[in-house]
């Protein structure tokens, strides 16, 4: 096992998701992928075909791990594998399950808890005043004032994703409702409608 490898535990559950042609058959993929750009598309197919495209905590994660522990084998760097897993997973398009196991979903919570904590400490700033306590601070950096601008630029990170989301959404019901009155429309409404707007 290379020096860079972390020490993994496999679950029986997990050991137990592939047969040896699939291991074989995610194994191939991954060294198609390494090795060609080209070839990468038809290794991400061939993947998402034995993983599936909803699969178990453990199935993914066993998955995971055969594509690791494959370019472990080709002598990879640390930094390489991250990089090729990342990318990989990406373009796989699959989200990650998450974990079953009660001591995950624990810890999970505690995560959650703790987060909400931190946001409810930004709660009655707006955004100009967290982005002026940026500034100010990042003026006369010191180790403490970083770490508080770390905090800080997580809430801006944070609402701004939370403004995406929302902004996500509006555009899933304003589409919804686009559609709906299209299908409501008769034959000669949608003939009128595409005249006047040059629609062919």
């Amino acid at each position: 096992m290379p020096s860079n490898s972390k020490v993994v535990i496999k679950t029986a559950e997990m050991l137990s998701q592939f047969d040896e042609q699939e291991t074989a058959k995610l194994v191939s993929s991954t060294i198609a992928f390494v090795e060609s750009e080209d070839s990468s598309e038809q290794a991400i197919a061939t993947f998402a075909s034995i993983i599936g495209l909803k699969p178990t905590f453990a199935r993914y994660e066993m998955g995971r791990l055969t594509f690791v522990e494959t370019l472990e084998g080709q002598g990879l760097s640390q930094n390489a594998i991250d990089q090729r897993s990342s990318r990989f997973f990406r373009k796989l398009g699959i989200d990650k399950p998450k974990s079953d196991n009660p001591d995950s979903i624990r810890k999970a919570q505690a995560r959650a808890e703790q987060k909400a904590k931190q946001r409810a400490k930004f709660e009655a700033m707006s955004d100009s005043t967290i982005h002026s306590k940026v500034e100010a601070l990042l003026a006369k950096p010191t180790l403490a004032t970083l770490k508080e601008v770390t905090a800080l630029t997580k809430e801006i990170e944070a609402r701004k994703k939370d403004e995406d989301k929302g902004n996500e959404e509006l555009r899933k019901e304003l589409l919804k409702a686009v559609t709906e009155h299209i299908k409501n429309l008769s034959y000669e409404e949608l003939l009128d409608f595409a005249m006047v707007n040059n629609i062919s």
